[in-house]
């Protein structure tokens, strides 16, 4: 009698970058499935990068020339001093300057840890930048969003 043989589980969902080396393998490669080497698979940072523009860009249908006067950054998450006992951030701004323009970086993590979906996701990062162009702009950011 022969024992029967254990197969190891079915991996599902997408394989994690362990090492940070980004895509291998033939998906990396030209090919019908990702022509050009472009990667078949955009990472989650180029997927929250996408949101982020495309938040601004809602935002510069409403007011183009005071968004367009506004330099957009995304970082992983801030840098605070290890006695920080308030709340992470979601993002902060710097007013211009008399040679740099205005400044936003909106963290990444933060954002990502309290929101439970991606639509949740978008609503937090609106809301998140809303916030910080009305500190910039002097005005209350009702008056830049309408509570609906």
């Amino acid at each position: 009698m022969r024992p029967k043989a254990t197969h190891a589980p079915a991996r599902s969902g997408r394989r994690r970058d362990r090492r940070g080396r980004g895509t291998r393998g033939p998906l990396a490669l030209p090919g019908p499935l990702a022509p050009d080497g472009v990667p078949a698979q955009r990472s989650p940072a180029e997927e929250f990068d996408d949101l982020v523009l495309a938040v601004v860009d809602r935002l510069r249908t409403r007011f183009p020339e005071r968004v367009d006067a506004v330099e957009f950054a995304v970082e992983d998450h801030p840098l605070l001093p290890e006695e920080w006992v308030r709340h992470v951030p979601y993002a902060s701004s710097v007013p211009e300057g008399p040679d740099t323009r205005a400044r936003v970086v909106v963290f990444r993590r933060p954002l990502l840890t309290h929101s439970e979906d991606a639509t949740d996701l978008a609503d937090l990062l609106l809301d998140t930048l809303i916030e910080e162009l009305a500190v910039l702009w002097g005005v209350d950011p009702d008056d830049l969003d309408p509570p609906r």
